[in-house]
């Protein structure tokens, strides 16, 4: 579900509005920020979709709030599961790494096939594979955003790979940060060892003189991760370790950074009460810790994404659960998850608690702004869930009428349609790594739905954390007679 939030003064409510919600083919599992260009086009990644695979799209949704699917991975050469963000060129080529695919021949542990790829998509929707990785001291599973220079230069990270026998990577290595030129040449500017960080899972920050600074969210003196500089010379600093104290843990998103050179970051853990915090680490290398987040109702909690950060230096970000503690029951933490600000740094406002069904649930990247102040951002679940369809006995949708046979259970996280002689798609999206519903499926089924089609679906119960086989459902064109088995 893609949101937009418009950001007005504190004394005012703040007004949400939901720009598409994902149906599971055209993208399920937006777990990316978006990018926006000058005509209020936004562009972002799917982690999952593609009714035949499962393996993610890249997606277009125009200021109208038209959605366009421009590829879709076929989890072969070309990619699949985007899990970060897109850039964009001025010329409108979109930039991106995939957690897999690429190199069929290549497998670590954490991909289902291939190591993942370096891609580019020119504005016509045709992809271009930049590089495909082999794993080892190359590097593996490339879960981050890539920056890019002004020579055309691209610089990105690798959870896996590197330095096999590094202390914190159990024989799959602690992660690299990596160059690829206009050629297509790949140059591995660092490999993490374990005491410097391990899996780095973040876009980078790149400064006038070079240097390169990102997180890593695990390894360091503490185990916790680190605060990072990459010089321009190759030489890397840690600028903190994290764990030490309530300074925080695990910073899984990347920094943003003022004129000062302050850098600003989240962990998703940690802190006074162990749900995360907003921290700054200045020039020096000192770290503050500028909110911890509190377990208390209304509260935000383990914040994902990363900042923004607005001229006057207040700073917005998104938690992924908390917020209202008694929705989104039965997931692993309590809550939807949040917006918030920290006004000029300190003072913490939540601007809007997600609700699941209506607004969307665990945005899980930061926020972007255009120039009338308004953010947006993506909401990884929630719309309309397969609860909401299954919730009555009969509902209308799109060409035919769905009728349950008994109130199946309530979100599920995965649905498996079999193959069928009337050659029905394959929908069977992976079961993403928190168990999170996926929005829209039975919505989705039913609208391409021309005959008629029996079928079961298979679940993963978010009360009772257990496998199941759910009553036989059977799908009908509208104006047929319906049946129940």
């Amino acid at each position: 579900m893609i949101v937009g939030l418009s950001v007005v003064p504190l004394a005012q409510a703040q007004s949400v509005t939901v720009l598409t919600s994902f149906n599971g083919v055209d993208g399920a599992f937006p777990s990316a920020s978006l990018v926006r260009d000058s005509a209020g086009n936004l562009y972002g990644t799917t982690e999952f979709a593609n009714p035949a695979t499962g393996t993610g799209n890249v997606f277009k949704l125009d200021p109208t709030g038209k959605e366009t699917v421009l590829f879709s991975f076929t989890g072969g050469t070309d990619g699949g599961h985007p899990e970060g963000g897109v850039i964009r060129d001025s010329a409108g080529n979109l930039y991106r790494t995939t957690q897999d695919g690429g190199d069929l021949s290549c497998f670590f542990p954490g991909t289902s096939g291939g190591c993942g790829v370096v891609f580019k998509l020119d504005p016509s929707g045709q992809e271009t594979v930049l590089h495909s990785f082999t794993g080892g001291t190359e590097g593996a599973k490339l879960d981050a955003a890539l920056i890019r220079d002004s020579a055309g230069n691209l610089y990105g990270t690798t959870e896996l790979g590197g330095d096999l026998g590094c202390a914190s990577g159990n024989g799959q290595g602690c992660g690299t940060v990596f160059k690829l030129d206009p050629t297509g040449t790949l140059t591995v500017l660092h490999s993490f060892t374990g005491p410097d960080g391990a899996s780095p899972t973040c876009a980078l920050v790149r400064n006038s003189e070079g240097n390169l600074y990102g997180t890593a969210g695990a390894g360091g003196s503490f185990s916790g991760g680190t605060v990072f500089k990459l010089g321009a010379a190759g030489t890397l600093t840690v600028l903190h370790s994290f764990g030490s104290g309530k300074d925080g843990l695990f910073p899984f998103a990347g920094l943003i950074r003022d004129s000062a050179g302050n850098l600003y970051g989240t962990t998703t853990a940690g802190g006074s009460d162990g749900l995360g915090t907003v921290f700054k680490v200045d020039s020096t290398g000192k770290e503050s810790v500028l909110h911890s987040f509190a377990n208390r109702q209304g509260e935000g909690r383990a914040p994902f994404g990363g900042l923004l950060r607005d001229a006057s230096g207040n700073l917005f970000g998104t938690t992924s659960s908390g917020g209202d503690l008694n929705a989104c029951a039965g997931e692993p933490t309590p809550g939807c998850g949040t917006v918030f600000e920290l006004v000029t740094g300190k003072r913490e406002v939540v601007l809007h608690i997600f609700e699941e069904n209506a607004d969307g649930a665990q945005p899980l990247a930061a926020l972007i702004e255009d120039s009338s102040r308004n953010l947006y951002g993506a909401a990884a679940n929630g719309g309309r869930s397969v609860s909401e369809w299954s919730s009555s006995s009969r509902h209308d949708v799109g060409e035919c009428e769905f009728r349950p046979v008994s109130p199946p259970a309530r979100v599920l996280s995965k649905v498996e349609v079999p193959a069928n002689p009337r050659g029905w798609p394959q929908i069977s999206p992976p079961l993403s790594p928190l168990g999170w519903g996926y929005p829209d499926t039975l919505h989705t089924l039913a609208s391409r739905c021309t005959k008629n089609l029996d079928f079961r679906l298979e679940g993963w119960f978010t009360a009772s954390k257990s496998w199941t086989e759910l009553p036989l459902l059977h799908l009908n064109p509208r104006n047929s007679q319906s049946r129940n088995r």
